[in-house]
């Protein structure tokens, strides 16, 4: 047992004491025969406790104070240390695990962000390349003018004779590779805007200006082969062609008409007329198309850039006469058409900036822009879209690039989605079964912003699309018509 008293240099002692039961004192014998008297009956003594307590005993200067504990009291207490120390150890990993999701996320948002910034840098590196096409054209233009000039200047001044007849030929020559050149790249930028340009010679060029078929050989797209030929011919004919580091003009003999000039004469003329058809071949496409693209924006309402000779067609007028190939002038001809490129371009990238598709292929078309009866009221009311008829989970696609603005649960119209094109157009999806987008994502036009489904107000599976025109809905019918018409070109 612990003192009663504690020790003077310790002023409060605590004494752990356990008790442990008692043994049974022992049963009397039983008195025989011859035995004594029988004594009183003594007591039955108590029986131990089943379970042993835990004393403690905490002793200070007013004297012992004993706390006793059950063994029932004692496990309680080691569950709740386990407890809490679970619960501590869960925590410290979960506040590691969370770290880890969260660089997770941030290096998965790093990602995003960096194949964005890939994306606008092609599509900027992109456009540069045709900006520089287009200043390499007009440059090639120009240099091919003061070439014409020179070779008409020294043209001017040759004397006459057939000495005279095969310069003009030779510088003939000169200028039609020039102008070949040119036509080249007028020809790759062309067909780079979806124009079917005939090759110069071929038989398309040929039946574009209207003329019958020629005597002279066939002419390729390419000029070189057909240089060789008038150069060898001028040989056999005992002609001198200017050599490297010789001037034109420089004067052989004068030699004796030869009828072999003739068909040289007649091939380079078929060769410049299918030069000149395949500019008026050109420049008639992209004019149509030009104009069509113009027209289309004009009823859209949207701004369309002025052309250098916009404005000249007013206050004239006169009787219509066709050109023929033999009569335009080249130079002008190809400036005019590197001008409608320019405007064709510009006009191009406005039409791709609009929502003219559609965001389910060839879904069909359940419900149109204007009133009609609520199909839950029964009573007339305003539809502000179109409806496409489509299975749940089918993918609706953005109709143009742009910026998302809401991508949310949004009352009637379920799961939506609203992506701005810039210049006040904003396109909306509704009742949508997912959303693949988050606001001020980026998008491209063809990208999933989510699937079609039904949520929000809605009696069955579709897609519910709306175009807002600074915050106004219109018909988007307007815009589907619109891109049917130019869909080829944009």
């Amino acid at each position: 047992m612990p003192s009663a008293y504690p020790e003077p240099h310790h002023p409060l002692r605590v004494d752990l004491v356990h008790h442990l039961p008692e043994p049974p004192l022992p049963e009397p014998r039983r008195a025989g025969r011859n035995s004594l008297p029988k004594q009183a009956k003594q007591p039955k003594p108590t029986k131990p406790p089943k379970l042993a307590k835990t004393q403690i005993a905490i002793a200070h200067r007013e004297g012992v104070r004993t706390i006793h504990l059950r063994p029932r009291t004692l496990a309680l207490g080691g569950a709740c240390l386990l407890v809490l120390s679970t619960l501590y150890f869960g925590a410290t990993a979960y506040l590691v695990y969370r770290d880890d999701l969260l660089n997770a996320e941030a290096a998965r948002q790093t990602a995003i962000l960096a194949s964005q910034n890939v994306r606008e840098a092609r599509e900027v590196e992109a456009s540069a390349i045709y900006e520089g096409e287009i200043a390499s054209l007009r440059g090639t233009i120009d240099s091919l003018t003061k070439e014409i000039d020179q070779l008409n200047a020294v043209r001017s001044k040759e004397n006459a004779g057939v000495d005279q007849k095969v310069r003009d030929l030779l510088n003939r020559q000169k200028e039609l590779e020039l102008r070949q050149a040119a036509l080249t790249k007028l020809s790759e930028a062309a067909r780079r805007a979806g124009l079917d340009v005939p090759a110069p010679g071929s038989a398309k060029a040929r039946s574009t200006k209207g003329r019958g078929k020629s005597n002279g050989p066939d002419v390729t797209g390419s000029i070189s082969p057909t240089v060789a030929k008038p150069v060898a011919q001028f040989a056999d004919m005992g002609l001198r062609s200017p050599g490297k580091g010789q001037k034109v003009g420089a004067g052989p003999a004068p030699m004796p008409p030869d009828p072999r000039l003739a068909p040289l004469a007649r091939q380079l003329d078929a060769m410049q007329a299918d030069q000149d058809a395949v500019v008026l071949a050109m420049a008639g496409k992209m004019s149509t198309r030009t104009r069509k693209i113009e027209t289309v924006l004009k009823r859209l309402g949207r701004p369309v850039p002025k052309g250098r000779n916009q404005g000249r067609d007013q206050d004239v007028g006169g009787p219509f006469v066709p050109v023929s190939a033999g009569d335009i002038d080249f130079k002008s001809e190809v400036a005019s058409l590197a001008d409608e490129f320019d405007r064709f371009a510009k006009l191009r990238s406005i039409a791709q900036a609009l929502p003219l598709k559609r965001p389910i292929g060839t879904a069909d078309i359940s419900s149109r822009f204007g009133t009609r009866k609520d199909p839950f009221l029964g009573r007339l009311a305003m539809h502000t879209g179109i409806d496409f008829r489509a299975p749940t989970g089918l993918p609706a696609k953005v109709v143009a690039d742009g910026t998302v603005i809401a991508a949310s649960y949004n009352g009637g119209y379920g799961n939506m989605v609203d992506v701005d094109h810039g210049n006040g157009v904003v396109t909306r999806y509704g009742h949508l079964s997912q959303i693949a987008v988050k606001v001020g994502e980026k998008v491209v036009a063809g990208r999933r912003i989510g699937n079609v489904g039904s949520t929000g107000r809605s009696t069955g599976p579709h897609l519910h699309y709306e175009i807002r025109i600074n915050g106004q809905a219109i018909d988007p019918m307007e815009y589907l018509r619109a891109g049917q018409e130019i869909s080829d070109w944009i």
